[in-house]
């Protein structure tokens, strides 16, 4: 079309027109002029708002990258073009790290990880938290990041790296809350700490002041590797070589406010001579169980289904009641069995992503014509009934199925 045909028209049908396009051409008009990078970076952009009105689902996963570790790498799919796609990087700290993650409305927080010396004083744990939305780049909590004149809030925590991250998005304020749990100084077993920072003061305050006591906060346990100290006291000459610190994520948690308690969340909730656990995820109070029934003998393979359970309480201790069954069409996919496939299970508060991967593939073997896997999901928000789409497998080339999946949204402000 001539550029004079698009200057011609007025500024908000162009926005409208531009907002329908898929996400990544979107995203290609950050090169297309200043005044265009301007609508795609600044904060409250009408722009942005259209995007988010007009696009169709956009699933992310936001991690950190092997070859490029100063970089948190995202990776989503576009509903729109249904492709995979790779994000603008998201600039990290100095150096490797590794990440603790969590998502809310668009929004993913990270915490970073790194052991730091000044070649004089013993190493030290520095540690950097960021809000970000994956689409846009636009972060906040910018004042706690690497460095010696930057600490975390912690008062009550005996340690830097939290047992437990939980990221709270208000859709109607644009307002969030980030809770951060970790051991009590305490002397009593089981006690542990926690600092809520909220966006709409940019201020940190202890639980006591932002949380009734009544509330429970529910999430995964992390572990992570070390802590960083030395057993011997001696200076680490290679202390700035390129390490990584891995955060294991554990089971389902809950933080309990009133009694300064962290509770481990027994998956009790299944009859493990039936039924086996392939995954488990958990949004919010709502446990998310992918399970495997045993093999019969006229099955290609195990039958997968999906239990929805609600954390209760009863007796003063958490519980789970049993809401709802989803029936993943898993065998619907394939002509052969599900034995050469690893079903992996995704969710986030509007969203279960189910996606099956060979594991190990042996050449002598006659293989389906999708054999390098496949993903589909089905959207919580779109009705009570259960809908599943297939959509195709992420490319190699833009990595794996890792990191903190999030429901992407273009006008998400952190």
């Amino acid at each position: 079309m001539d550029p004079a045909i698009w200057s011609a028209l007025p500024e908000e049908l162009v926005e409208v027109i531009f907002a329908h396009l898929p996400a990544i051409n979107i995203l290609r008009l950050l090169v297309l002029s200043k005044e265009w990078r301007r609508k795609l970076t600044m904060r409250e952009s009408k722009f942005m708002q259209l995007c988010s009105q007009y696009q169709s689902k956009i699933i992310g996963f936001v991690c950190g990258r092997n070859m490029s570790p100063r970089t948190l790498s995202v990776r989503f799919y576009d509903g729109r073009s249904q492709q995979w796609h790779r994000g603008r990087g998201l600039t990290g700290g100095e150096g490797p790290f590794e990440t603790m993650g969590a998502s809310d409305g668009g929004l993913v927080c990270t915490i970073e990880r790194k052991l730091m010396s000044d070649g004089t004083a013993p190493v030290r744990i520095v540690v950097r938290i960021v809000v970000c939305n994956p689409l846009t780049s636009l972060r906040s909590l910018r004042s706690i990041h690497w460095g010696h004149h930057h600490a975390l809030p912690y008062g009550g925590m005996t340690s830097q790296l939290p047992s437990m991250l939980q990221l709270r998005m208000d859709p109607d304020s644009q307002t969030y809350k980030l809770l951060l749990v970790g051991p009590s100084r305490l002397d009593v077993k089981g006690a542990a700490a926690a600092e809520v920072y909220e966006s709409a003061t940019d201020a940190w305050r202890s639980t006591d002041e932002s949380m009734a006591s009544t509330d429970l906060v529910f999430g995964h346990y992390y572990a992570w590797e070390d802590d960083g100290e030395e057993d011997d006291g001696e200076e680490d000459d290679d202390v700035n070589d390129p390490l990584f610190f891995l955060s294991v994520t554990g089971p389902p948690c809950a933080f309990d406010p009133a009694g300064g308690q962290l509770i481990l969340l027994s998956l009790d909730c299944y009859d493990p001579l039936e039924i086996n656990i392939a995954a488990c995820r958990l949004v919010k109070d709502r446990l998310f169980i992918l399970y495997a029934r045993v093999y019969t003998e006229n099955s290609r393979g195990p039958i997968y289904m999906i239990i929805e359970y609600q954390v209760g309480l009863k007796a003063s201790r958490p519980h789970w009641k049993k809401l709802r069954t989803y029936n993943p069409p898993l065998s619907d996919m394939f002509r052969k069995s599900l034995d050469r496939y690893q079903v992996k299970l995704y969710a986030t508060q509007n969203t279960l992503l189910v996606i099956a991967q060979v594991e190990e593939i042996d050449s002598s073997q006659e293989l389906c014509s999708n054999c390098e896997g496949f993903a589909m999901y089905c959207d919580l928000s779109e009705s009570v009934e259960e809908l599943w789409h297939s959509i195709p497998a992420m490319p190699e080339n833009l990595g794996t199925y890792s990191g903190t999946m999030c429901d992407l949204r273009w006008d998400a402000l952190p």
